[in-house]
């Protein structure tokens, strides 16, 4: 029977992850990001919920409330903060920029468990600060000023994800990891609904929706049941850095199918800023 590593669910993680804003980007660019979120987490529910069902059953009130607060502010806010952000800037600004969160989760949840900074969040904390600004100073607009409005976007994604990395970690103490993800899905989903027939339908091409709904199956679904593997199978100060050379991935990613050209300032932030995340993930 074939054994694949821990470490190898994790690189896969990452891979899968680095590739979701390379199939969004072009959707993104000419439809209603709502509306591609809904058909993201809709396919997403649909696998993961009849998956997670008897954990749901047993799960408590503090998976549900956290839970659902952390899905409304994160696949519901974030990700159309995201698709936004990407409609307006690179891939290899995007990425790295939104993957940057532990600087914000970090503060959050030494605040939250009382516990001193060590030495590593410390120097993770530098690394992350400096790697986004070089790749958020890469990334300048067109009409002058110091930082694009897609760089800026995607910090505040980041802030949300890290604030959201707290609530899920907290959640987690009244249920499984996935049943969590069917919950963060199906609550995305029952939201982003709503906001759609507001507005009236989808307005999604076949093939847009296509690729929406193949990022659930990819990012959503797959890649975080390799990450959830992988934690439970390995040591995570070992996949918690895996996991997080997303933006590495989404760069190559990038550069290879769409094209998108960087030089060595943005380079050199990508690899800080997945370094100082690698080091603050497994702090």
């Amino acid at each position: 029977m074939l054994t694949i590593p821990p470490e190898v669910m994790a690189l896969a993680n990452a891979a899968l992850t680095g590739l979701t804003p390379v199939i969004l980007k072009g959707p993104t660019s000419r439809r209603d990001p709502a509306a591609l979120n809904l058909v993201r987490f809709a396919t997403a529910t649909l696998v993961l919920v009849p998956l997670a069902w008897s954990d749901l059953r047993k799960a408590d009130t503090r998976l549900f409330v956290l839970g659902t607060v952390a899905a409304i502010l994160g696949p519901g806010l974030a990700w159309y903060i995201y698709l936004k952000a990407l409609s307006l800037t690179d891939v290899t600004v995007v990425s790295p920029l939104t993957n940057a969160y532990p600087l914000f989760s970090a503060p959050i949840y030494l605040l939250v468990s009382g516990v001193s900074p060590s030495p590593q969040i410390v120097a993770g904390t530098i690394a992350v600060v400096l790697g986004v600004g070089l790749v958020a100073g890469s990334d300048r607009p067109r009409g002058g000023g110091r930082i694009s409005l897609g760089a800026v976007l995607s910090i505040a994604v980041a802030a949300i994800w890290g604030l959201n990395t707290v609530l899920f970690k907290l959640a987690l103490s009244g249920g499984g990891a996935l049943a969590l993800a069917a919950l963060r899905a199906s609550v995305a989903t029952a939201l982003l609904a709503a906001i759609v027939l507001l507005r009236g339908s989808l307005g999604l091409s076949p093939a847009d929706a296509a690729a929406a709904s193949g990022v659930g199956l990819l990012g959503d679904s797959l890649a975080m049941g390799l990450m959830f593997l992988a934690l439970d199978l390995g040591d995570p100060y070992i996949i918690v850095p895996l996991t997080a050379t997303t933006p590495i991935f989404a760069s190559v990613f990038a550069g290879g199918l769409l094209r998108e050209k960087f030089g060595a300032r943005r380079v050199a932030g990508i690899l800080l800023t997945t370094l100082g995340g690698a080091t603050l993930g497994s702090a």
